[in-house]
């Protein structure tokens, strides 16, 4: 499947965060949108955003799930790969294969 792929690709190149290192606050919501909600967290001791993406993965061949799944892919494929100052750390990512969900572990910044 695709989320099988996703997830040799992550070990390969060493960006798959396990579940169980990530403390998840679900109730500090930093925002939402159409591609997911960012919620506060903890990875390694260190404050996060852990942005949740219903990818649709491994749900119905779908419209909207293969325009998520197309979505969620391709934000992971530039974050794994840019540096900029003004982009924010990716440090990794968690597939949850159960729901298909994807979790971007990102640099958690202060807004203004």
């Amino acid at each position: 499947s695709a989320l099988a792929d996703l997830q040799k690709l992550g070990m390969t190149e060493q960006w798959l965060v396990d579940r169980d290192l990530l403390h998840i606050f679900q109730d500090q919501v930093l925002g939402k949108g159409g591609g997911g909600v960012v919620v506060a967290g903890e990875f390694c001791k260190s404050p996060v955003a852990i942005k949740r993406i219903r990818s649709g993965l491994d749900s119905q061949n779908s419209a909207k799930a293969a325009k998520e799944t197309l979505m969620a892919l391709n934000e992971l494929r530039i974050l794994r790969r840019i540096r900029h100052p003004n982009i924010v750390l990716f440090y990794g990512a968690c597939l949850d294969g159960s729901i298909g969900d994807v979790m971007l572990v990102l640099e958690q910044v202060q807004g203004t």
